[in-house]
């Protein structure tokens, strides 16, 4: 991104080294491409626990059991989907990927 707004002594970006970039737009780089990765991890695993937390919450109203805290019924359905969709191995492989080293 920065060779596409950088002023250029070419007509070509091609000529731009690493050292020619200024080590504030490589951290500034790097932090927006990690809060992306992270964001991308957080509704990943976010949205279907909300799913979750709604459907368990529109059954147990719909079946007239409204002093049943839902969170009773649906933490072990989130721990179970956690589990069963390989969680541990979505996330650490996620961050993997985006540090460069899979």
């Amino acid at each position: 991104m920065y060779t596409c707004f950088s002023p250029r002594t070419s007509a070509r970006g091609d000529d731009l080294m690493w050292a020619d970039v200024p080590t504030p737009s490589l951290i500034a780089g790097y932090v927006v491409s990690e809060l992306k990765v992270a964001f991308l991890i957080g509704l990943r695993v976010f949205l279907p626990f909300v799913i979750i937390d709604m459907l368990v919450a529109t059954v147990l109203t719909s079946m007239g059991m409204l002093m049943l805290p839902p969170v009773l019924i649906s933490l072990p359905l989130k721990l179970l989907l956690f589990v069963l969709a390989d969680g541990w191995h979505l996330v650490v492989g996620t961050l993997l990927t985006s540090l460069g080293y899979a």
